[in-house]
């Protein structure tokens, strides 16, 4: 119970920043607002690494794809191409052990991991192509088994994105952590508000 306040006490912070600086933009711009929202899948690229413990012998890790929610505020170009990101990362992971062998302690047999990294980053482009990186914080929450796991910590970025009509766009997203169980591919569709 404890575990699920503190995630949505994070994903109310992080609506609460995007808020703000939607209105803020607003109240300051006569053009369309510097803000982008996505949504997309959340792919694991180490599929085999186990998040917070290690394991047995023989003991195999599995990481299943979720979903992520992404929002981007970026001025205008005048002031150098910085954009503040943000997302909202789920995935699963699996832990299958030999029979006769014991869980070893802080490693859970199935857990969901959220992540929540945001990022400052800069971008540049030309035509419809936008490319960019960035450093960041990632937020990170485990639930296993009634326990909460933190493994919070720096996060990289480097995204691409092809922009559409009416404002829409195609983004992919890599992210880089402490840990490689934390890393991966946000792909998605995005949408200038």
């Amino acid at each position: 119970m404890e575990a699920r306040r503190g995630g949505r006490s994070r994903i109310a912070l992080m609506c609460g920043l995007a808020a703000w600086f939607f209105l803020s933009s607003a109240a300051r711009a006569d053009s369309p607002l510097p803000v982008s929202v996505g949504l997309g899948a959340f792919l694991p690229t180490s599929k085999s690494s186990a998040f917070n413990g290690s394991l047995p012998v023989g003991g195999t890790v599995s990481q299943s794809a979720g979903f992520g929610l992404f929002i981007e505020v970026a001025p205008p170009v005048s002031l150098g191409g910085y954009q503040l990101g943000a997302a909202l990362l789920e995935s699963r992971q699996r832990v299958s052990l030999p029979p006769g062998a014991f869980q070893p302690l802080g490693t859970a047999t199935s857990q969901d991991i959220t992540q929540i990294p945001i990022t400052l980053e800069q971008a540049g482009g030309m035509g419809p192509i936008r490319l960019g990186g960035g450093l960041g914080y990632d937020f990170v929450s485990a639930q296993r088994s009634g326990t909460n796991g933190q493994a919070n910590g720096i996060v990289a970025d480097a995204f691409g994105r092809f922009d559409l009509s009416g404002g829409a766009g195609a983004e992919i997203k890599v992210y880089f952590g402490r840990q490689a169980a934390l890393g991966g591919i946000l792909i998605g569709l995005t949408k200038k508000l």
